[in-house]
Formats: structure tokens, sequence, C-alpha cells
């Protein structure tokens, strides 16, 4: 390191004009930095400063003035819209600067740390982020924590501890690594007095005893005399830095405080009654000082390259950290899937039991109350009786219903008006003797004999699945019946019979079921859904709590966190795709027809589209309100285009133009047929295809807004 540039006393330069002494070689050196989030609205403008080695930088300024931002440009972390920033000779982000990195140690305003792992465990996660060995971070984290005072035992949570207590435990890990820079961004707001002291006369004691540089951002002003040098911050704009004695003695004050609020109204354009020595206003000086700023970054040494490691194991132990910490989530994400198929099972698609329907049987003097009589021997001789009673009692052969009697039609509408039925049934008075009558001579048969033998059937259509199954159950008991009364009349059973013979299906059966419709549909939605709200809330997590931007400062990048945490999801996925084919059927019996392999590596895949989906919604979302939102409305419209509970073929021409294009269509047909055609390649590869797309889209697509953001800054 050159350090005959930066000599301390005057130097004659420019025609003999004595120049302000020059600092220290700088560790920090920023020059014209501009920075903004919205166009024309400058966070930082046209800022230039300073920060020599071996020293405090207090950097004082309110809320909302930009030093936080300017923190984050020296970290790497955000960038420049113009100007410059060296940190250790570096531009912060180039290769081999340790910056964002080893290099620094960043101290966040929030705490940035998991409050679900113990002491041991967060000191061990930044240690080897820092690419410490096992046994020096034990080491290290014993004396920080001895040193620092932290008397709370190393496995308890930092969420048991007090305030100042996980203050404390920060910067400890801030100093783990002994980085030659730290950064701290107001590390005593809203802690003790006494331990805002302490953290001072720790930093004075590192930098004068181990060399170390320390930024600190305060708005405490007078606490700030004890830094070497200060800065103050307004507006985007650093008003002044110097030594803070020759600061207040510079501007003719007596308090900083002073000092701050005079250049404040300066900055506003308003004359001060108190003016700054003639030899602080020279421009010569000022456009020397610059000079001075330029030749530093170009005569400034750099350090050796500082070697660059993968965190990607170490963000991998925290993931699994995570995991095994939190057991319900863990259990949720398994066995969620499972316990969704045992509801879908008990409670989706199974035929309705112990339904009433009224009865009004003027047919029978008795209601059935003494039973069916039977056929006579001979139908033509002797009218077959109470037919009726033979109707209903082929309808409760085949289906749980309850029939309720009544005497009229009356009460019997007022039951379903009530709700108490779901239908009425009126045979008419004679009912048995014409049905007999038009069952011997057909078309011979008079209109008395047609209108007699009709039942009048009103139905309750205000739930359709409902109504339908009791009509369709009228409807198959008529034909039974119908065959019933022929062969007891022994007439031949064929004449009534409906002309088309149904033959063994070609998939499937003859009694098709909801539960097997809607099954390959279920089996993808509980891979799927479940998968995106998890790796959702575990990205934003990070995200929310500062872990991701304290990370990101000590050198993880967003692209390790996200392939360590892919990495165990991609696992547990299996597992829980395993653990889901094993219960629907072996425990549940569920029929396939198909590949067991086609079907799981589809499921597998289904449940990767929905992690890589949540990811995707978890980079562009700022909180947790906003993701839920979003992640319902991905969760409707893919289940109602998905053809999981009624057919593709009935949708509306253009929500069937766009269905294929969405996650979930082309899947769940692909693992219909997997089921029950287990023939039919074209579907089940355009399954495969669609769902693969749409993973490897949402993750690239993750990835751009991942690498966007941190160029946007």
């Amino acid at each position: 390191m050159r350090m005959d540039a930066f000599a301390m006393g005057t130097v004659p330069v420019d025609g003999g004009l004595a120049t302000p002494k020059l600092p220290r070689a700088p560790a920090v050196l920023v020059h014209a930095a501009k920075k903004c989030y919205v166009q024309g609205q400058w966070i930082l403008d046209g800022l230039d400063l300073t920060v020599p080695e071996a020293s405090i930088y207090a950097l004082l300024g309110a809320s909302g003035c930009g030093k936080t931002t300017l923190l984050t440009c020296m970290l790497g972390l955000r960038h420049l819209n113009a100007g410059t920033v060296r940190v250790m000779g570096w531009r912060p982000g180039d290769p081999g600067s340790g910056i964002p990195g080893p290099r620094v140690g960043f101290m966040p305003q929030e705490l940035g740390l998991s409050e679900g792992f113990s002491i041991r465990e967060t000191m061990i996660y930044f240690g080897r982020v820092a690419g410490l060995p096992d046994d020096v971070i034990r080491q290290r984290s014993n004396d920080l924590l001895k040193f620092l005072d932290i008397t709370a035992k190393q496995s308890r949570l930092l969420s048991q501890l007090s305030g100042g207590q996980k203050q404390r435990v920060s910067l400890a890990v801030t100093l783990l690594h002994s980085p030659p820079l730290l950064i701290l961004d107001e590390p005593t707001v809203g802690v003790d007095p006494v331990l805002r002291q302490n953290i001072w006369d720790f930093l004075v004691d590192l930098t004068r005893t181990s060399g170390t540089t320390v930024i600190i951002t305060t708005h405490y002003i007078e606490e700030a005399r004890q830094a070497n040098k200060v800065g103050l911050m307004r507006r985007g704009k650093l008003l002044d830095e110097d030594d803070p004695d020759a600061m207040m003695a510079k501007h003719n004050c007596a308090t900083l405080e002073d000092v701050f609020l005079n250049l404040s109204i300066r900055q506003e354009g308003v004359q001060v009654t108190t003016e700054p020595s003639q030899e602080a206003k020279r421009p010569e000086h000022q456009a020397v000082e610059r000079r001075h700023i330029r030749q530093a970054m170009e005569q400034y040494e750099k350090p050796a390259q500082f070697p660059q490691h993968s965190n990607v194991m170490a963000c991998l132990w925290r993931a699994w950290l995570y995991i095994t910490r939190y057991k319900w989530v863990t259990a949720y994400v398994v066995f969620m899937p499972v316990l969704c198929i045992f509801v879908y099972l008990f409670a989706v698609g199974r035929d309705p039991h112990g339904l009433h329907v009224a009865i009004v049987n003027d047919d029978s003097a008795d209601q059935c109350a003494a039973g069916w009589p039977g056929y006579p021997t001979d139908c033509e001789q002797t009218a077959a009786e109470q037919l009726s009673c033979r109707f209903l009692a082929l309808l409760k052969e085949k289906h749980d219903y309850i029939l309720d009697l009544f005497d009229d039609m009356d009460s019997a509408r007022t039951a379903v008006l009530r709700g108490h039925a779901w239908g009425v049934l009126n045979f008419p008075a004679n009912f048995s003797y014409h049905m007999t009558q038009r069952q011997l001579y057909m078309q011979d048969a008079t209109e008395a004999d047609f209108d007699g033998s009709e039942a009048d059937a009103h139905i309750d259509m205000s739930n359709q699945y409902l109504g339908n199954m009791v009509r369709d159950a009228l409807f198959r008991t008529t034909i039974r019946f119908h065959d019933d009364l022929q062969k007891g009349c022994n007439l031949n059973p064929r004449i009534g019979a409906i002309p088309i013979n149904q033959l063994e299906p070609v998939f499937g059966n003859n009694e098709p079921s909801f539960q097997n419709f809607a099954l390959p549909g279920v089996l993808l939605c509980v891979m799927y859904f479940p998968a995106i709200f998890y790796s959702t809330a575990n990205f934003l997590e990070d995200k929310l709590n500062g872990v991701m931007g304290r990370s990101a400062a000590a050198g993880v990048t967003q692209f390790e966190m996200l392939a360590a945490r892919a990495i165990l999801d991609c696992a547990m996925n299996a597992l829980s795709t395993a653990i889901v084919i094993f219960i629907t059927f072996v425990v549940l019996q569920f029929t396939n027809n198909g590949s067991y392999i086609l079907l799981s590596l589809l499921m597998y895949l289904q449940g990767l589209c929905g992690l890589s989906l949540g990811y995707f919604v978890a980079s562009l979302c700022p909180d947790h309100y906003s993701s839920t939102f979003m992640g319902m409305g991905i969760f409707f419209l893919s289940t109602f285009v998905s053809g999981m509970f009624w057919p593709s073929q009935g949708m509306h021409w253009f929500v069937k133009m766009l269905a294929p294009f969405t996650p979930m269509m082309l899947s769940v047909e692909g693992a219909r047929t997997i089921l029950y055609q287990s023939s039919n390649p074209k579907d089940i590869g355009e399954g495969f295809l669609a769902t693969g797309t749409w993973t490897a889209a949402t993750f690239l697509a993750t990835m751009l807004i991942i690498r966007w953001q941190n160029k946007r800054g």
C-alpha cells in the first residue's frame, strides 16, 4: 500500500497555496454519487465522502436522508446511477473484492437474524458463510460472546433474548470473521444508554488496537463526538465532513447539533448569523479536496484478491436446520397432501345417503303397509295389485332413500318447499290395473290405461347434482320395474327394453363415479398448491425479516439461497409424492390401470412446478399480504380451468382456447390418461411438456427478476 501520497502535513500546490492536511489512506471513497429510485427524485445527489482507515466515521442525518442507501451502495447491494464508490480500493461487487462478503462486516438497523435459531446456530451459519472452519467459529464465538457480556446459553433461541442481548448478538455476528471494515447502521437505536456507551467504547478500542475501520450511522448527534470523523448528511447531500472538534471550530459552533442546524438552514438558502471561518469557505480548498479524492481513487493500492467460495453448503445447512426446527411446517408440507386425499375420499364423490323422497300413493289403500302380494299366476285373468309397492321396493333396493308417506299432494309439496324432501312421487289410483293393461296390450291399450299408469314426479332441482341423482334413480328403477313386471307376467322382457345393448366399455366401467373422474386432478392439485404456499412463505420470510439482506452483505447471493432451498424442497417433494402414491393406491385402493412410474413422475413434476411458481410469487411480492392474494388467484384460476371438476369439453370456447396454457389443464388430462387409458401417449406427453415448461419458465423468470432487482437496487 502506497502511503506517501497521503502523508500528514501541508504541501505547496498550485502556486504555493497551502493545502489542508491530506487524509490517511482511505478505506472508503465516494465521489459524485447519485442514486434515485424514482426518476428525478434523488436519494443521493452528488455526494462525496472519504473514510480514513483505522478510524470511526460517524454519518449523521435524519431518517430518510439516504444514509442506509449510501451504506448499501458501499456494500454492493445497490448500484449508483452515477458516481463512483471504492471500498478498500475495490469497486463493490467486483470479483475478488470480497465486498459484499468477508472483507466487510455489516450490522443492519433491524436485527436481520432468524429469531427461531439459537445463538450458536446463528454464529455457525455466518461463520461458514465467511469461510471459517467450525473450530475457529466455535472459539471466536465463545470469545466474542464473553467479551460482549452475553451471558445467555448459546443454545437459547434469539426469540428468547432481550432487545439488548439481540443487539449484542448481532454485533458479535458482525465481528465474527474479524473484517477490516465494519458498517453499522444505527446500532444504538432503542438500546439502553449504558449499552450505547459500551458499544462506543468497544468501537473506539477496536480501531486503536486492530486498525479496523468503522462506519456508523446515528441520529444521536452528540454521541458522534467520539468518532474520528463526522459526516453531516441531509437530503442526499453531505453538508460537511471533518473531525468533530475541527468541524465545530470551523463553523464557530459549540455543539455538532448547532453545526448541523446552521448547515441545514444554509442548504435551504437562508443566511445564518454564525459564519464558518474564511479558511473553510475558500473555493480553492474545496477544489483541492476534490482533487485529492480523485488522486486517492487512482493511487490507493488494492489489497490482494479475496478467494471466492460457494455458500450453497452453508445455506443448505441453514435450510435443513429450518426443516428440523420447524417440524410442524415440515409435517404440513409432507402430510398435507395425504390429509387432502383422505378428506377427498370421505367427503367428495360419494353417493349421497338418506335422501328423503315424499310419496303419495293413491294406488295402495294401506300405503304398502301389508307389503307387496306378488304377481298373479295369469296377469290376463287377474290384474296385478299394488305394483306401486313393487316399484318402491325396487327403488329402495338399489338406493338408500328414505321414503316419507303423505296422504295428499299438498302436504307432500309443503315438505319439499320446507327442505324436508328432495321430490314428490305420486302414484294415481288404480295404477296397478292400468299398468298391467298397458303391458299386456301395448299399442292396443286405451288412453285411460296410458294416463293411469303414469306416476307424477316433482323434483327439487335447486341442487342440480342431487336433483339429477333422484331423477336418475327414478329412471333406472323404472327400467328395472318394467323388466320385472314383464317377467312376472310371463311376457317377453325384450319387448319393453331399450333398444341399445351396452357392452363392456373401452375404458373404465359401466358405473363411473365422480371420485374416479376427479382423482387425477386431485392428485396433482395436492402436490401443486401446498408447494406454492410453502415455497412462497419460506422465501418471503427470509426476505422480510432481513436475513436475506444481511446474508447478501456477507457475500451470499440470492441464487445460492434459492439453490439450497430448492434442493431440500425437491427432496421433500419426492418424499411427499411417494407417500401420496402409497396411500392412494395401496391403502385406499383407488384404481390405476396405467404406469405408477409415469404417474409418480408427473405428480413430482407438478410439485416442482408449484415450488417454482412459489419462488416466482415471492420474488414479485413485497409482503405476505400481496403474496396471499396472488397465490389465491393462481389457485382458483388454475383449479377452475384444470378440468378437475368439470370436463374441459364443456368450457366456453374462449376459456377452452386459453386453458391448455395454464399450469394444470394438460397435466390433469395426462394423469387421467395414465390412470384409466394408458394407451394415448399424446395426452401423456402434452401433460409432461406443459408442466415442465411452466416449471422451467417460472424458475427462469424468478432468476431474471432477482437479477433485475439487484441491478435496480
